[in-house]
């Protein structure tokens, strides 16, 4: 019983499934058009509307921006520049049309930034290769591309190579790009003012007087707050008073052993001259006792002339002796006190420590030295 409910339960489900698919679909209906999309499908097509929605583009935005463009260029031909590049530069926000890039490059142009309507034209041959909406005409293509050209002629040219990596580059307060740098950096003949900056560094700051155009190369290294020091006027300026103060040091470390050398060896010569004199002096007075005994030992009854020359041999000798010993005496002792100063002189120690003022750029100190 229960099994017929189920299969009849399910013919009926696969008779409800097989009606619904003979029943006809309604045909989809196209949304309705606007009266400005209507005018653009008009003119481009219905593919343009499709581009324009997937660029996210509305019809209503579109036409405004043509407009704009339109009276732009009546501007620039009665030369009311001004007017021009505002609505130039207004339509482009609306629509980002490379014709709009070339009329602006234009405008640019006889207003005499150079710069800048080298970078639009650049920009209008760029992106005229991906514009897919309306046609660019090849003619202002190859002309955007020579005027480039010219106006490059114009300009300075400047490969900066920059380290370290990752350094911010700061053109006349606009910014350049990170480090490295790719290609040359453009700019205005004249006085450039150039940032770069990295956290961890010190800010260089360069100011590139350039008058002629032309091409030119720059190197720039970022140093930390350490190098800056040791890279400082101050640093370096005491440096070479360290180097001048150690220079003389070791002169006058020269001059005392040089002096010290001088008083040993003339120690050691005195020393001998005094020394002979002694052994002189002892010999004369061996010799002043040996006449003295001779006369003392005199047989009685000898004649006063016969040891009178003894007699006054002795005295010479002992007044000989005695000279000669004291005079041996001061040589020896003056010779000792030179060997003495030249051996146990005090050597003059260089003192290491030091205070030096340190400065970089933002930064001032000092340093302790031992």
């Amino acid at each position: 019983m229960t099994s017929r409910r189920c299969s009849s339960t399910i013919l009926a489900l696969v008779a409800i499934a097989g009606a619904a698919r003979a029943e006809p679909r309604p045909p989809q209906t196209r949304p309705a058009l606007s009266e400005e999309e209507r005018a653009l499908e008009a003119k481009f097509g219905a593919a343009f509307l499709e581009g324009l929605a997937h660029r996210g583009i509305r019809a209503m935005d579109f036409l405004y921006a043509e407009r704009l463009a339109r009276v732009g260029l009546k501007n620039l031909e009665k030369r009311e520049l001004g007017d021009a590049m505002y609505l130039f530069r207004k339509a482009y926000k609306l629509v980002k049309s490379p014709n709009l890039l070339y009329y602006t490059a234009q405008t640019l142009e006889q207003l005499g930034s150079h710069l800048r309507a080298r970078e639009h034209y650049a920009r209008f041959a760029v992106e005229a290769g991906r514009w897919k909406l309306t046609k660019i005409d090849p003619a202002k293509v190859a002309l955007a591309r020579r005027k480039h050209g010219e106006l490059e002629s114009k300009l300075v040219a400047l490969e900066l190579a920059v380290s370290p990596p990752g350094t911010q580059v700061f053109v006349n307060g606009e910014p350049a790009g990170k480090a490295p740098v790719r290609g040359p950096i453009w700019l205005l003949p004249g006085t450039n003012r150039l940032v770069l900056i990295k956290k961890g560094y010190e800010k260089k700051e360069i100011v590139l007087d350039q008058r002629r155009p032309g091409r030119i190369q720059r190197r720039v290294e970022l140093l930390t707050p350490e190098q800056a020091v040791k890279a400082s006027r101050h640093f370096r300026e005491e440096q070479a008073r360290k180097r001048q103060l150690q220079l003389a040091l070791q002169a006058g470390e020269q001059r005392a052993r040089r002096r010290a050398r001088l008083f040993r060896i003339s120690g050691y010569a005195v020393g001998g001259i005094g020394l002979a004199a002694l052994i002189t002096g002892g010999v004369l007075g061996a010799l002043a006792e040996s006449s003295a005994e001779r006369v003392e030992t005199a047989e009685g009854g000898t004649p006063w002339t016969d040891v009178r020359e003894d007699y006054d041999r002795h005295g010479d000798y002992r007044t000989g002796a005695l000279v000669t010993l004291g005079v041996g005496a001061g040589l020896l002792a003056l010779g000792a006190a030179g060997v003495i100063y030249g051996v146990l002189s005090p050597r003059r120690e260089r003192d290491t420590r030091s205070v030096s003022l340190l400065a970089g750029p933002g930064r001032a100190g000092l340093s302790l030295s031992f």
